[in-house]
């Protein structure tokens, strides 16, 4: 039996950042780039909210990351870029910032671009073909068109793009049971189109966003 998912009732939204108090983190484990910090005590996070790792070692874990999931009130998970290879062994600080997420009004539809991954030409004199190494990934942009209504987040969204901010986002998928899917990442506003206005039509707006950092993708 296909285990396809309904688009209908999916919806996008941008998130408000507040800072929240940071705890001193005990540790962190991985598995593959899936990572687990352990927090001295309760941290205060929720799925979405930001952290910015610094001062660690391996350095896979240093940077800006979209939590995860949140085990327990002590720990919260996030996906690093690339693999560290083992468990933190300098542990340094890490700043935090708790998102409020608010609906971007009637959106009919939402496209997630492609992501690529650049090349990097390492040939040299004695190579007997051209050699590459994989660069940096791309995680490309974000399309959705909505009915405009002059919205609250609608406005918000196009004060972003002329003030050059960048805001966190969140795609929510229903699913078929009590799990969502949620699609989290970081962007700012390349193109803000409309209202369009035709004939015996509705009037409409198209929103591009360009992703900056990673994609964390839960079922939860």
């Amino acid at each position: 039996m296909s285990q396809a998912q309904r688009s209908q009732g999916s919806y996008i939204q941008r998130g408000a950042v507040s800072p929240a108090a940071p705890q001193t983190i005990t540790g962190i484990t991985v598995v593959g780039t899936v990572a687990t910090a352990t927090t001295s005590a309760a941290h205060g996070l929720a799925q979405g909210s930001q952290v910015t790792l610094s001062g660690m070692t391996p350095s896979a874990f240093n940077g800006l990351f979209s939590v995860a999931t949140v085990p327990s009130t002590t720990t919260f998970t996030f996906n690093t870029l690339i693999a560290p290879g083992g468990p933190a062994t300098v542990i340094g600080a890490y700043t935090a910032n708790n998102i409020a997420m608010a609906l971007f009004e009637e959106a009919s539809d939402i496209n997630l671009g492609g992501v690529s991954v650049s090349s990097i030409d390492v040939t040299h004199l004695l190579s007997t073909a051209k050699e590459f190494i994989a660069g940096l990934q791309d995680n490309g942009s974000c399309d959705f068109t909505a009915n405009f209504i002059n919205g609250t987040v609608q406005g918000l969204v196009r004060a972003d793009m002329n003030a050059g901010v960048t805001s966190p986002y969140q795609i929510v998928i229903p699913g078929s049971g009590p799990t969502k899917t949620y699609i989290n990442f970081n962007a700012f506003v390349t193109k803000f189109a409309g209202p369009k206005l035709k004939v015996d039509s509705k009037v409409e707006i198209s929103v591009t966003l360009k992703i900056s950092g990673a994609i964390t993708i839960v079922n939860q």
